[in-house]
């Protein structure tokens, strides 16, 4: 079974690296983990941070994303 794990981030770099440290742990025990992590439009470091991360992790299936607009931070919060 494949299983994926989308994460949104919206100007998010200041809190973002313990939650990367987290997945890092996860994908190491979860071959058949995808994460997809999404910048929603930030205007800080995140894009940057979640590229170095994806980077970092060439064993891991891990793909970031940037995106202009905050549709996922809009529909994460609106349920």
């Amino acid at each position: 079974m494949y299983l994926s794990l989308i994460i949104p981030f919206f100007n998010s770099a200041h809190k973002c690296k313990r939650l990367l440290k987290r997945v890092t742990a996860i994908t190491s025990s979860a071959p058949d983990l995808e994460v997809i992590l999404v910048d929603d439009g930030s205007t800080d470091d995140t894009d940057r941070l979640l590229t170095d991360f994806r980077d970092s992790l060439p064993q891991a299936n891990t793909i970031a994303i940037k995106q202009k607009t905050r549709v996922l931070v809009v529909l994460g919060t609106r349920g």
